[in-house]
């Protein structure tokens, strides 16, 4: 799931069907690709342009586009095999502003890779490992309002901020150690107000920290069997909450 760049818009993807939904903040679907062509489990999404939609196709190495014009045919991209050899698959894409390009998560490598705007290699900006600094098996992956980037992870640290230069800064609940470890987060978000929202699968609950990392609350799943998968902000002061089975949820910010 992924907002598009004026965020008024919203790309979900539906592995069941093979397809991808673009709804508005109403949940008004506005169009659909996957109907007349086979887009073979699009796994990523992220929006080029408010028209234009990149997406990747699960366990494979292509970087696919699709358009609102056209959404009958198909462009592959890019490659990714001869330069991400040891992943298998693209499990989040993210463009970048500053500068301008695409962060690509695999939660298997446990690896977060920058690419600049024409799809050159330029680094793994976040490595594989354990402890601080380290991803094991991240589920997702968001910037902040001020730049930062913070990775939910479901074996390590749950939650860690990283600089926009993949940079440790710091993990969340540092100043409650019962609180930083022990619990996986299935998905990671930001909210209009800036605090981080982080998906407790363990728990049942969204924690809310701040921008030092600091836990701030905590907020009930809407019930106990929920299980997020991805989550974003809206502009509308809401956030939006995909769950394994397929329904969307909106919380209203207060």
């Amino acid at each position: 799931m992924v907002a598009s760049p004026a965020g008024e818009k919203i790309a979900v993807n539906d592995l069941n069907t093979n397809r991808i939904l673009v709804i508005d903040l109403y949940g008004r679907l506005l169009w659909t690709a996957g109907e007349q062509v086979r887009l073979d489990q699009p796994n990523a999404l992220c929006f080029e342009s408010e028209t234009r939609l990149l997406f990747a196709p699960a366990e494979r190495m292509y970087i696919m586009a699709i358009t609102e014009e056209n959404p009958q045919q198909v462009d592959t991209v890019k490659d990714l095999s001869s330069v991400l050899s040891g992943w298998r698959g693209v499990d989040q894409i993210v463009a970048r502003a500053q500068p301008s390009g695409y962060l690509l998560l695999n939660s298997s490598a446990g690896e977060v890779a920058v690419f600049d705007s024409e799809w050159e290699f330029k680094e793994i900006l976040i490595k594989h490992g354990s402890g601080k600094g380290r991803l094991l098996a991240p589920s997702s992956l968001t910037p902040t309002l001020s730049g930062k980037l913070v990775v939910a992870d479901r074996k390590n640290f749950p939650v860690q901020f990283f600089a926009g230069d993949g940079k440790f800064l710091v993990y969340g609940a540092w100043n409650q150690p019962p609180e930083e470890r022990g619990w996986e987060a299935a998905a990671v978000a930001v909210d209009t107000r800036g605090f981080v929202w982080v998906a407790d699968e363990t728990n049942g609950q969204y924690r809310l920290f701040d921008q030092a990392g600091t836990l701030v609350s905590t907020v009930p799943f809407l019930n106990p069997a929920v299980s997020p998968v991805a989550m974003l902000g809206t502009i509308d002061n809401r956030m939006a909450v995909l769950e394994k089975t397929g329904s969307l949820l909106f919380y209203t910010l207060l």
